[in-house]
């Protein structure tokens, strides 16, 4: 608004979709038969260890997890 123009969009994600979170080998057990990420539902963003990340919530254990790689 202050420069006249349309503010972009595109980076905007809706609350409550679907979220893949990436797991990474050294915490999985078996990472050629586990699955690489796990679907999680999309709560917003925050802070984990002084970067931005991206926070979901897996319905399957009830927990929140924090990860940049989505």
């Amino acid at each position: 608004m202050i420069n006249g123009e349309k503010a972009a969009i595109k980076h905007f994600i809706p609350f409550g979709c679907l979220l893949y979170i990436y797991v990474p080998k050294d915490i999985s057990t078996d990472w050629k038969l586990n699955p690489k990420s796990i679907p999680c539902v999309f709560l917003g963003f925050g802070k984990d260890q002084g970067m931005k990340c991206y926070i979901g919530y897996y319905i399957k254990t009830g927990k929140l997890h924090h990860s940049v790689n989505v």
